[in-house]
């Protein structure tokens, strides 16, 4: 198997069998048997939902249609932020307690998880366009630019465009939509535990 095929076998993983087949969707996992109430829900203050994980990790992952591929992102069909019932477009990153609530009280979950499958099959069409060579070459400056100019970070994630500069392609691809995606995903199991509901389709 090559990097492209391992890439897509991971990342298909930590999506919704609605994005593509896998023996492991760990997003049907998270979410299997939960109200949207229980997606929405805040543990506690200062604790991210489920709902908003999922949000988190399919706005970064998005972003890489503007860096990597230097094409519009998903989010920017205008249909999706007037289905999901959001104003903002940034990646979540730095977000205060009051707008995580804010968010878990006006999204529509079933929409965001629409919304991230849709998303990661724009990212499966980045990795098999991606030529060998260029997994190793690094991120375009201007295009992380052109990511901050189309308000992809927030006013307390300014940070994040420093920490992608000078990465290369394949790890902002292998980052943002597999290892950030586990990390998340991990962190959405153990809310869904708080909430007493136990693990299993």
């Amino acid at each position: 198997m090559d990097a492209t095929g391992l890439f897509l076998e991971q990342h298909a993983n930590t999506h919704s069998s609605a994005m593509a087949k896998s023996p492991a969707s760990l997003e049907d996992l998270v979410v299997s048997r939960l109200t949207d109430d229980q997606i929405r829900h805040q543990p506690q203050a200062g604790q991210n939902s489920i709902g908003w994980l999922i949000w988190h990790m399919a706005r970064c992952e998005d972003v890489l249609n503007l860096v990597l591929s230097n094409q519009p992102q998903v989010i920017d069909d205008p249909d999706w932020p007037k289905r999901l019932n959001l104003s903002r477009r940034d990646i979540g990153t730095g977000m205060t307690d009051d707008e995580v609530s804010d968010f878990g009280a006006k999204v529509d979950v079933q929409t965001v998880r629409a919304y991230r499958a849709a998303v990661g099959r724009r990212t499966r069409e980045i990795a098999q366009n991606l030529r060998p060579d260029e997994w190793d070459s690094i991120v375009d400056a201007s295009r992380l630019r052109s990511a901050v100019s189309a308000g992809a970070f927030g006013d307390n994630a300014g940070w994040v465009e420093g920490w992608w500069s000078g990465q290369t392609q394949g790890f902002l691809l292998s980052w943002l939509a597999v290892g950030h995606n586990y990390l998340h995903l991990g962190e959405a199991q153990c809310v869904r535990s708080q909430a007493g509901v136990p693990v299993g389709l």
